[in-house]
């Protein structure tokens, strides 16, 4: 009779019976003993009854199988007191009787157990599986691998960006300066073109006044009147006469 004892997930000794020719042992829920730990494959070993013997094989598992410390490469023949070691994550003793026909009670290291045996029909049919584990997780101090999947992606979106920004503020820029150029030469054809009204602060030049006096007829000035005011004697006076008439 072959008995498994191995500590699951929660720290408790545990004890398994297989109770099929083919038992199987992995990650998996499918397999009939399902232990779920990262480093073990989904189905990691295989265990076949041939006649009285039990043979132990590694269907291909990641991280292997070994026996007793040495690396289970092909079907091997368990003995009693073997330990089997599967990639580093689940340690079974194996326990073995002589005899089928033999009680397990009569194994020494089963009697003196306390703990109940469990044959594969007993167990749980779905054991409570953990998150999944990513693939591009790494062991504490590593880089994870997805760092060089994105590392290169974001580089290459910032690159993306300043290209883009660069193009627009350039067309930007030429735009400015075309603006600027039109306008100076609209200013130049408004100050060129001979239709633009004159500047309102341009005062226009003034036109000389005639004289509001108006001519005798025989073309000499009429006198002021402050010439009026003062009559001068008539040149055909004498000297006397004018001094006569000056000092009237």
């Amino acid at each position: 009779m072959l008995v498994l004892k191995f500590t699951d997930e929660n720290g408790e000794e545990r004890c398994i019976q297989p109770d099929r020719d083919v038992f199987t042992v992995g990650r998996h829920s499918t397999c009939d003993l399902t232990y779920t730990d990262s480093r073990l494959s989904r189905e990691h070993l295989r265990l076949e009854r041939e006649g009285g013997k039990f043979l132990a094989s590694d269907p291909g598992s990641s991280n292997g199988t070994t026996i007793n410390g040495n690396k289970l490469n092909s079907p091997v023949e368990l003995k009693n007191g073997d330990i089997l070691n599967l990639g580093g994550g689940l340690e079974i003793k194996v326990e073995i009787t002589a005899d089928e026909a033999e009680a397990i009670p009569d194994s020494p290291a089963i009697a003196n157990s306390d703990l109940p045996v469990e044959t594969a029909a007993t167990l749980p049919a779905n054991s409570p599986q953990p998150a999944p584990t990513s693939a591009s997780a790494q062991p504490d101090g590593g880089i994870p691998t997805a760092f060089f999947i994105i590392a290169p992606l974001l580089a290459v979106f910032v690159l993306a960006i300043v290209i883009v920004a660069f193009v627009f503020l350039g067309r930007g820029g030429n735009e400015v300066a075309n603006n600027r150029d039109d306008i100076g030469q609209t200013s130049d054809v408004d100050d060129n073109d001979p239709d633009k009204p004159a500047d309102d602060n341009d005062e226009p030049t003034p036109k000389p006044t005639k004289s509001s006096t108006p001519l005798p007829s025989n073309g000499e000035p009429t006198p002021s009147p402050q010439s009026r005011g003062t009559e001068q004697p008539p040149s055909n006076l004498g000297d006397t006469a004018k001094v006569e008439q000056n000092s009237a």
